[in-house]
């Protein structure tokens, strides 16, 4: 058998003991509850006329500035839970010591003032190249230089017997070099 819930706000309530109507000079029975406060700690019974009414006149807002409703409508939208911005709650950086951050998105601002001139701004090539040449951030002069040497171990045309994918390979791994070292040397030098 399945039990239908009653909605206890919009349907007459019943209990044993009939109610009355609590708005003056009604007799009929009070069936339906309104609240008597914000906070929904008791209710006034009314007939439906009267609940309607009564409900129709009733501003939860209306004992509050401006900017109270303001403030208020605000703390609903998180259901009143405290918010904050990214990083500042607690030792937020510890856990992403190891990750590259090429945009600055976690990096206070003091850190952003103070390397403002020096951001790192890498250009689709240049991305591409990383990948050709197996790189990840963060780059440097050195980890390309040892990069490059081991590459050009396996897929130079002197040791990969005349295989024309190796060839093309170490095309490809040249050029991507010569560009992350041009890029490399540019930003040290400003």
């Amino acid at each position: 058998m399945v039990r239908k819930r009653k909605s206890k706000y919009f349907e007459p309530q019943t209990n044993s003991q009939e109610k009355k109507c609590e708005h003056p000079d009604c007799d009929k029975a009070g069936l339906y509850r309104a609240p008597k406060s914000k906070s929904l700690d008791g209710y006034y019974w009314f007939c439906l006329e009267h609940v309607r009414e009564y409900n129709a006149s009733w501003n939860y807002y209306g004992d509050m500035s401006e900017k109270e409703i303001e403030q208020q409508l605000r703390n609903d939208t998180v259901w009143q839970r405290p918010t904050w911005k990214q990083g500042e709650q607690g030792n937020f950086h510890s856990d992403i010591s190891g990750m590259f951050d090429a945009f600055g998105i976690f990096n206070d601002t003091a850190k952003n003032s103070e390397s403002s001139d020096k951001k790192l701004r890498i250009s689709a090539k240049e991305l591409e190249a990383m990948l050709i040449m197996e790189l990840d951030f963060p780059l440097t002069k050195e980890k390309l230089k040892e990069k490059y040497k081991k590459l050009v171990k396996i897929y130079h045309p002197d040791v990969s017997d005349e295989d024309k994918k190796s060839d093309e390979q170490f095309k490809q791994i040249s050029i991507a070099y010569n560009l992350l070292l041009n890029s490399l040397s540019k930003n040290t030098d400003n």
